[in-house]
């Protein structure tokens, strides 16, 4: 591999990315383009979410305000977070390593989809405008792609009445529990 090229990056170089901790999960923002995410990138993003323990993203885009936001998300098991939609924007998901369950929800929490996604089944997945949905890592690691329209705007995530707040662990562990059993 030619390590000359400007689209290899690393997540310990300042001038590639900036590193923020501010939002729902620390995140790398790529300062640069092109960027390339090879698999030593992606076992680094993953090294540094475990030292964390939380979820990790790398976002290919350069900050909230893009309009475009193309991230590589890692989550580990027995991470939730509560089912919302967003008034406005769509998103697909490209799973990259391990599996991850997807569920879509009326207004009323009934559930209308149920998707498992792999490597080797499903890979792709993309959720429609105004859909209540969740995601939740199958795996101990679950990678993948996100892209949806940005800029960021606080409050755009509207979410579910009907379902578990992240600080309730008992109730949403239950809940996510009864989600992957509904999975094929």
């Amino acid at each position: 591999m030619n390590e000359n090229r400007l689209s290899l990056i690393r997540l310990d170089d300042g001038d590639a990315v900036a590193f923020d901790d501010g939002g729902k999960s620390p995140a790398y923002f790529c300062r640069r383009k092109p960027v390339a995410v090879t698999r030593e990138l992606i076992a680094d993003l993953v090294a540094r979410g475990a030292e964390s323990g939380q979820g990790i993203r790398l976002c290919l885009h350069e900050g909230p305000d893009a309009t475009l936001h193309d991230m590589i998300v890692v989550q580990y098991a027995g991470q939730y977070f509560r089912p919302h939609k967003h008034l406005e924007k769509s998103e697909s998901y490209h799973m990259i390593e391990g599996e991850m369950g997807i569920v879509i929800f009326d207004d009323e929490g009934n559930v209308v989809d149920a998707c498992r996604m792999n490597t080797s089944g499903t890979t792709v997945y993309g959720v429609g405008t105004g859909m209540y949905h969740a995601n939740f890592p199958l795996t101990d690691v679950a990678v993948y792609h996100e892209s949806r329209p940005g800029p960021f705007v606080p409050g755009d995530s509207i979410f579910a009445p009907w379902a578990p707040d992240e600080e309730d662990g008992d109730a949403a562990r239950q809940f996510v529990e009864d989600l992957a059993r509904l999975l094929p």
